[in-house]
């Protein structure tokens, strides 16, 4: 609420600065006195910042306002798990010891990019209101995990990746041993 006011007086801030800059400008123009023309870009760029700082400032404090519902979350959430389940899937099709073709690998990558895209959109203090920890878990194991994963892959970091790997692995346990009392939230 408080960033939604902040943004509306910057706004007004903005305006008439910007309103005030015009006026400069076109003395500068007229009398092409260097002076005058260095306070009217000083001035422009001041609204411009002010403009800026108003806009972020507003629309923060609208998405304070409005937050995301918690059924986007958990959808977000969901699709997550389903796109992190795919790239599994892909994996087990591979026999012990192979080597995993390109197109494969592409799929495998894709599903794991697309995991990590809802991934970032989930709301974990949500989470962690409805079951203590599940948020936090997911944050600090299986987001940042996957985040390693894409990246080691990407990279071709056979070290991050791993390191990925036993994140996420630690996150399955944890919400394996919770997944019971989480669905009765």
């Amino acid at each position: 609420m408080i960033l939604t006011i902040i943004g509306i007086a910057l706004i007004l801030v903005s305006l008439s600065l910007f309103l005030k800059s015009i006026s400069l400008f076109f003395a500068a123009f007229e009398i092409l006195w260097d002076r005058l023309f260095g306070q009217a870009l000083l001035c422009l760029f001041s609204v411009l910042v002010l403009v800026g700082l108003s806009v972020l400032s507003l629309w923060f404090g609208l998405r304070v306002l409005f937050p995301v519902s918690e059924k986007e979350a958990v959808t977000e959430f969901i699709a997550t798990m389903n796109s992190a389940n795919e790239a599994s899937l892909v994996v087990n099709r591979q026999t012990a010891y192979s080597v995993m073709s390109a197109s494969d690998s592409d799929e495998m990558m894709g599903h794991y990019r697309a995991a990590l895209e809802h991934a970032e959109k989930v709301d974990t203090a949500l989470l962690d209101e409805k079951y203590d920890g599940w948020g936090t878990h997911f944050e600090k194991e299986f987001l940042v995990g996957l985040r390693l994963v894409v990246e080691g892959n990407t990279k071709v970091d056979a070290k991050k990746t791993m390191a990925g790997h036993r994140l996420m692995v630690a996150w399955g346990k944890w919400f394996e041993k919770n997944v019971s009392e989480i669905r009765k939230t």
